[in-house]
């Protein structure tokens, strides 16, 4: 039996590549071999990956410092169109500043965020958590990461435009009175203004988020407004935008792809960006980190979900934010954002 693990290696070596990984758990592990289930070795490497996860973790929050570090734009490395309703995998190049990063261990990647530039969510492309994975069995060469198209539209990605960042949360988040003490119309964070520019109370267009038996606040709920709900409709010519244009240049760039949703019934398999009722403001050293459940706003359950672009980085957030959303059934939908603070 032992015979026929390390032969087995030694077969897949030929074929491609080994995660070093996989490849010391054979080299280390062989006895277990010989259960013939294969959860004995699943589980072992779950436990190795966890314990792994768990040291890397604690170095980065050592080097980087506790709260949010957010890297430089994670580029495409060749254009490339992704088909409608498809997945492709797409090279990237690591941006420079990263690269003292690959040698800090094994782990680091697994343990790395990926967030989905808000222009290309908003376009309907996502690329998923598991993507920072692919770094990690990257054995070498030029890693490529899958990148959903969730609308029926082919999505134009040009050479060197920002795809993704990575990023590294170590946990923390502003709770009850150091979040509170931030929030105000001047202050840090504001989430206070509605459209008509009026200060609106609690319970109107948001309201907060409490734990510990509905005391401590957490955390805010932004309420969607249900006339901004938007859809793209099907088409054979591909959809771009220009990695340089400006905040408002891409909302505009945006909008002609897409069309308002006038039905309140809405298809849970279309993706949908819709903007928050208030104006969301939040300053340098901050970040706002969205809940990826989208949440009925006169129910406390979850309806849908926020594609993988959930983070809000202080000092490019001064908008009513707009989110990207599958799932849900009506416009009667809200987003949860908790905040903490930027690293370092």
């Amino acid at each position: 039996m032992l015979r026929s693990c390390a032969s087995g290696v030694e077969a897949l070596r030929r074929c491609a590549p080994i995660d070093p990984i996989a490849e010391s758990l054979f080299n280390t592990q062989q006895d277990l071999c010989k259960f013939p289930s294969p959860h004995v070795l699943l589980n072992l490497q779950r436990e190795m990956l966890a314990l792994g996860q768990e040291e890397t973790r604690k170095r980065l929050t050592q080097i980087l410092g506790k709260g949010v570090w957010f890297s430089p734009n994670v580029a495409v490395a060749c254009s490339i169109t992704i088909p409608p309703r498809k997945v492709c995998f797409v090279p990237v190049l690591l941006p420079q500043e990263m690269k003292p990063l690959l040698e800090l261990d094994d782990f680091v990647f697994s343990v790395l965020g990926v967030h989905t530039r808000s222009r290309l969510a908003q376009l309907g492309l996502e690329i998923p958590p598991m993507a920072s994975e692919v770094f990690l069995r990257r054995n070498g060469g030029v890693p490529c990461v899958p990148v959903i198209n969730h609308v029926d539209r082919p999505i134009s990605l040009k050479k060197e435009d920002g795809l993704f960042n990575f990023y590294f949360w170590s946990g923390d988040t502003l709770k009850g009175e150091k979040l509170t003490q931030l929030v105000g119309k001047e202050k840090e964070v504001s989430f206070l203004v509605s459209e008509k520019g009026e200060e609106t109370p609690e319970g109107k267009n948001w309201r907060w988020l409490r734990q510990e038996n509905n005391k401590l606040i957490s955390g805010v709920e932004l309420f969607l407004k249900p006339d901004s709900f938007q859809m793209m409709p099907p088409h054979p010519e591909v959809a771009i935008i220009h990695s340089g244009s400006s905040h408002l240049d891409i909302r505009r760039a945006i909008d002609q792809y897409f069309c308002r949703e006038d039905e309140e019934a809405l298809n849970p398999q279309q993706l949908y960006i819709a903007e928050v009722a208030v104006w969301l403001k939040i300053m340098p050293g901050f970040f706002g980190i969205l809940d990826q459940r989208t949440t009925q706003s006169d129910k406390d359950s979850a309806v849908g979900y926020q594609t993988n672009s959930l983070l809000l980085q202080g000092g490019n957030t001064n908008s009513f934010v707009r989110v990207e959303i599958v799932g849900v059934k009506n416009k009667q939908a809200s987003v949860r954002v908790y905040f903490a603070p930027a690293a370092g």
